[in-house]
């Protein structure tokens, strides 16, 4: 613990990758007591587990500091902002419902988040300073 009993940045975990490591364990638990062997597909899934959780982390990073999307009484106040989200949520639907193989699933992903990192950290270095207040 940090000063005076309070958890640093440093010592906090994040809550996103938390529940991508505890999916992941508990589905590999799960194939093992099964009977099934660790393979190419486990080490797929524990991939995009990882990958999805840093997409999102940046995601919700991102939309925070372009578009401040709450009102001081926490209301969603940008449209922008909501359809983003609404899309985002919509691609992550349809993608629970399709049968991809593995190995092209998981490329898509790294590869999408790969190009979402890049254009968030561009946007933000860009845009940041102008769209991002303290209130």
């Amino acid at each position: 613990m940090g000063n005076g009993g309070s958890i640093t940045s440093e010592e906090a975990a994040d809550p996103i990758e938390s529940v991508a490591a505890a999916l992941g364990v508990a589905l590999t638990l799960i194939i093992l007591v099964a009977g099934a062997a660790v393979n190419l597909e486990l080490l797929l899934l524990w991939g995009c587990l990882l990958v999805l959780s840093v997409f999102f982390s940046i995601h919700h990073l991102f939309m925070y500091y372009i578009f401040q999307p709450y009102s001081t009484e926490l209301n969603v106040k940008n449209p922008i902002f909501y359809i983003v989200n609404l899309l985002v949520s919509t691609a992550s639907g349809i993608s629970i419902g399709v049968k991809a193989p593995a190995l092209p699933f998981t490329a898509a992903v790294m590869i999408v988040t790969l190009v979402y990192l890049t254009a968030a950290l561009i946007l933000v270095r860009r845009f940041g300073h102008r769209t991002f207040r303290v209130k």
